[in-house]
C-alpha cells in the first residue's frame, strides 16, 4: 500500500511574521536530509497592492516551478463567504501532491481583522499538524498566543517566536516558555533578528535611485544590509567602512580617495552621486575586486533622503536568505522536537 504524503500546515497570528522564510527554511533543510518536501502557498488574501511572489518563491525553493498556480484573490474583492468557497478546491489539490508537503496558509489576522475562518477551515481539511508563529512585538503576549493557540486546537504542534531583538532573547525565552508550556504548548524555538533577512539587493538600489550600472550589472542580485555614506569620512577612511562588511557606500563620485577607502574593505556596491564616472584606478580597482559600480544624477544629500524608503522594499525572495532562515532554524529551534512534525524522522 503506497504510504501517504503528510501535510504541515504553517500559519501565523499576524501577517508578516515569517511564515514565508520558515517553510522555504525547513524546504532548504529537508533537501539537506535528502527529502523532498513542496512548499505551498495555495492562497493570498492579503490587502496589499503588491503582487504576491510568495507562491513563485516557495516553488522555485522545492524545485516545483512547473506546479500550477495557486489563485490570487487579494485584488478580487471576494467577501469571506466567496473565499471560503475556494477551500475545497484548494484542499483537493494539496492533497493530490505526492510529496510531503509544507503549506503556508493565511494568518489567523491581517490589519487588525480577523481572518481566522479560513486558515481554521483549511485546517480542518487538510488534517495536518499546525506550526503557529508569532513575530516578537512590546504587544506580544503569554495571553495573545494562547488564544490564538485555542482557535486552532488540537492540531497545533507548536509555536515559534520570530524576530526576537537579541537584547530581549533570554528575557523573552525565559518568559514566554514557561507561560506556554505551563498551558501544555509545545515551544518549538525562539528566532532572533537577523539583520541580513531585511537585505535588498544591488538591483533595487539601482532602480531605486534611478542609477546607471557603470561596472557588475552581473551582480545585481547581490544582497546588503546596510548604507555607508562617503560624505561624513574624517579621517581614516579604511577604518570607517571596515564596521560593515555587507554594506554598499554612497558617495561623490569627484572622491576618489574616500571611494578608494570602500574599495580596500568588503563592499557590495559603489553608488557615485552627482552624475559622474569616476577616475580610471577607482573603474580598475572596483573591477579588480568584483564591486559593481552605478552612477546617479543626483547629489548625496538627495540620495541619501531617498534612501530612507530602501528597505521597506525588502523580501525574503532570495535564496541566500533561505539559507540564512534554515541556519537559524538548526541553531535555534528544538531539531528533535521538530523533526518528527516536518517528516525527518518517522
Amino acid at each position: 500500500m503506497e504510504a501517504r504524503m503528510s501535510v504541515l500546515c504553517v500559519t501565523s497570528i499576524n501577517s508578516g511574521d515569517g511564515k514565508t522564510a520558515f517553510c522555504a527554511g525547513v524546504t532548504l533543510l529537508s533537501k539537506k536530509l535528502g527529502k523532498q518536501i513542496d512548499a505551498v502557498k495555495p492562497l493570498n488574501i492579503s490587502e496589499l497592492t503588491e503582487p504576491d511572489n510568495d507562491a513563485t518563491f516557495l516553488a522555485s525553493i522545492s524545485g516545483t516551478e512547473n506546479q500550477p498556480g495557486w489563485p490570487d484573490l487579494a485584488k478580487s474583492h471576494s467577501n469571506n463567504a466567496q473565499l471560503l468557497s475556494e477551500v475545497p478546491k484548494i484542499i483537493k489539490r494539496i492533497l493530490s501532491i505526492k510529496n510531503d508537503v509544507i503549506v503556508e496558509l493565511p494568518s489567523l489576522s491581517d490589519g487588525g481583522k480577523d481572518r481566522s475562518s479560513i486558515p481554521i477551515e483549511l485546517i480542518e481539511g487538510l488534517e495536518g499538524e499546525v506550526i503557529l508563529i508569532a513575530s516578537y512585538s512590546r504587544k506580544l503576549t503569554s495571553k495573545l498566543i494562547i488564544g490564538s493557540a485555542n482557535r486552532i486546537g488540537k492540531k497545533l504542534a507548536g509555536v515559534i517566536v520570530n524576530q526576537v531583538p537579541r537584547y530581549r532573547y533570554k528575557e523573552t525565552e525565559s518568559a514566554l516558555q514557561h507561560d506556554l508550556t505551563s498551558v501544555g504548548i509545545n515551544v518549538l524555538g525562539f528566532i532572533p533578528e537577523e539583520r541580513s533577512l531585511q537585505g535588498v539587493t544591488v538591483g533595487q538600489i539601482a532602480e531605486h535611485l534611478g542609477g546607471e550600472y557603470l561596472l557588475g550589472e552581473d551582480k545585481k542580485n547581490q544582497l546588503f544590509d546596510n548604507v555607508l555614506i562617503g560624505g561624513i569620512v574624517l579621517d581614516n577612511g579604511v577604518e570607517y567602512f571596515n564596521l560593515n562588511e555587507t554594506k554598499a557606500v554612497l558617495v561623490r563620485a569627484d572622491r576618489p580617495d574616500i571611494q578608494m577607502a570602500a574599495l580596500k574593505t568588503p563592499t557590495k556596491c559603489l553608488v557615485l552621486t552627482g552624475g559622474h564616472k569616476p577616475v580610471q584606478y577607482i573603474e580598475h580597482e572596483a573591477r579588480e575586486e568584483s564591486v559593481p559600480v552605478i552612477m546617479v544624477k543626483q547629489g548625496t544629500l538627495e540620495s541619501s533622503r531617498e534612501l530612507d524608503t530602501l528597505f521597506q522594499s525588502s523580501t525574503v525572495h532570495h535564496n541566500e536568505k533561505a539559507e540564512t532562515f534554515a541556519s537559524l532554524i538548526e541553531k535555534h529551534f528544538d531539531i528533535e522536537a521538530l523533526s518528527p512534525i516536518i517528516g525527518w524522522t518517522s
